[in-house]
């Protein structure tokens, strides 16, 4: 596996300097010695360790999706929306199906926060305080298709849903 050292010596820099231009960081840097920099990663093969860069900056520009059962098609259609607007954003989207389990749904969690996820969107099965211990945590959160009430001691945290009771409500009326 081709490391930066490689690639700084091939180029004849320093490892700064190859980071510098591999990130994009690199306006003081004269386009000569950016190109040589970049035929030497072209021409190695390199690939930039993303855990390393994440680690380094503490942004993995990841999200985890905490869903109750992928193949229900509402909350596909949710997945796919949630991974369309990642993309965009040059995030990926790391999802667990829980199967409506209360454990899976811990563990989920747990794994989300080992892997220092940059937020957590949760269509959850948690008691309240299992949720507080997410925020708790320093993850932001967004919660969909259900409620957690209002803000909590640990902060804000974004909701998503569908009253379905007004909704419902609504349409009587209507009709």
């Amino acid at each position: 596996m081709v490391t930066i050292k490689d690639v700084a010596e091939l180029a004849g820099v320093s490892i700064s300097t190859v980071s510098k231009v591999a990130n994009g960081n690199d306006e003081h840097i004269s386009e000569p010695t950016r190109e040589r920099i970049r035929t030497a990663i072209s021409d190695s093969g390199y690939i930039s360790n993303l855990v390393a860069r994440s680690l380094k900056i503490k942004k993995t520009n990841t999200l985890g999706f905490i869903l109750p059962d992928i193949t229900n098609p509402y909350f596909s259609e949710i997945a796919r929306g949630v991974e369309d607007k990642a993309k965009e954003r040059n995030y990926s989207v790391l999802f667990c199906d829980t199967d409506d389990s209360l454990e899976v749904e811990r563990k989920s969690i747990d794994l989300f926060k080992s892997r220092m996820v940059d937020g957590i969107i949760l269509s959850h099965t948690l008691v309240t305080s299992d949720v507080y211990s997410i925020l708790a945590g320093g993850v932001p959160m967004v919660v969909v298709d259900r409620t957690i009430g209002a803000s909590t001691e640990f902060g804000n945290y974004g909701q998503i849903y569908v009253d379905v009771s007004k909704a419902i409500y609504d349409s009587t009326v209507y009709l």
